[in-house]
């Protein structure tokens, strides 16, 4: 390990098609000091081929291959192998602005308090056609000990670099949740801003995520997808765990749980989903954070989460 090698993790599934535009961005950024862990997800077509000739070409990349376990498996094995002082994650269908790496080692390096950079990003679709950028709209720096619902924070694990040191922080090893498969990101980036001090932030378009519209996540409230939203919402008492040592934290995690759930059911309302087990667990989840903010937020927090529990449609029409 060097004082300034970065580790950059790209787990790969079937992306044939795009792993060379991919590992082209990681490869040609301004700074050099780059280890590149392709981890191929049990890919049945050409990626991993493809991905040891980029390995036999350049000494910084490194190829594992596993059996198809999923991203976050694949994301773990990258971390328990990364050697660098700092960590990224792009995704093997996405790539970067040249000089992505360079622009978050420059804020890490610059303060040693600042553990995670955050940068801006944009979602593209096939044809490079921008559908939407990150709503980061000024410079924020702000200490996660004094956090308050004003700061922005990321919810893509991609569109950040932190410290490695920040995976063994609590003296416990922070890895993907293996056993999450829709927003195994947001658990994860939320239990390391819970062992952060600082976080900078910054609008800076440097990764560009390419859209698909066959994206579990477009899925989940269908008929169809009924067991994948079951599994977005199975984060939801996880959150709640990971983040009761910053109490902060914790109270804007439960009450942004809370609105969640309120426009989760009215969506199951609206499509006609019956399902007792599901709604069930919403209850569950909802009287887990409920009870937080009722004993230990403050008056407006209280009031508010009361609103929302059991005037659900009064609040939806508010927000709306």
């Amino acid at each position: 390990m060097t004082d300034t090698k970065v580790s950059v993790i790209v787990p790969a599934y079937n992306s044939e098609a795009f792993l060379d535009r991919c590992l082209t961005s990681i490869v040609n950024q301004t700074y050099p000091d780059l280890e590149v862990l392709l981890i191929d997800d049990g890919s049945t077509d050409g990626t991993l081929a493809l991905g040891q000739s980029w390995a036999n070409r350049d000494s910084r990349i490194s190829v594992f291959h596993t059996e198809n376990a999923g991203v976050s498996s694949a994301r773990n094995i990258g971390l328990r192998n990364a050697q660098g002082v700092y960590i990224c994650f792009v995704d093997s269908d996405d790539y970067l602005d040249e000089n992505f790496v360079q622009w978050h080692v420059d804020r890490l390096q610059n303060d040693s308090q600042v553990d995670i950079s955050v940068c801006g990003f944009v979602d593209e679709d096939d044809q490079g056609t921008v559908i939407h950028t990150s709503e980061i709209t000024s410079h924020q720096e702000y200490d996660m000990r004094q956090f308050n619902s004003s700061y922005f924070l990321p919810y893509t694990c991609w569109q950040i670099m932190f410290r490695a040191s920040m995976l063994n922080a609590d003296g416990k090893a922070l890895l993907f949740d293996q056993t999450i498969h829709i927003k195994e990101d947001l658990l994860f980036l939320y239990a390391l801003l819970a062992r952060s001090h600082k976080v900078m932030v910054d609008g800076n378009i440097l990764y560009h995520s390419v859209y698909r519209s066959s994206s579990l996540s477009h899925t989940a409230l269908g008929k169809e997808g009924e067991s994948d939203f079951l599994s977005s919402i199975n984060v939801y008492p996880q959150l709640i765990s990971v983040t009761q040592k910053n109490t902060a934290l914790h109270e804007f995690v439960c009450a942004n749980i809370l609105k969640d759930l309120a426009k989760f059911e009215d969506r199951l309302d609206q499509t006609g989903n019956r399902n007792n087990g599901l709604r069930f667990e919403i209850a569950s989840i909802r009287k887990e954070a409920l009870d937080f903010l009722i004993h230990k937020g403050g008056w407006k927090m209280k009031i508010q989460a009361l609103i929302v529990s059991y005037l659900p449609k009064l609040y939806l029409k508010i927000a709306r």
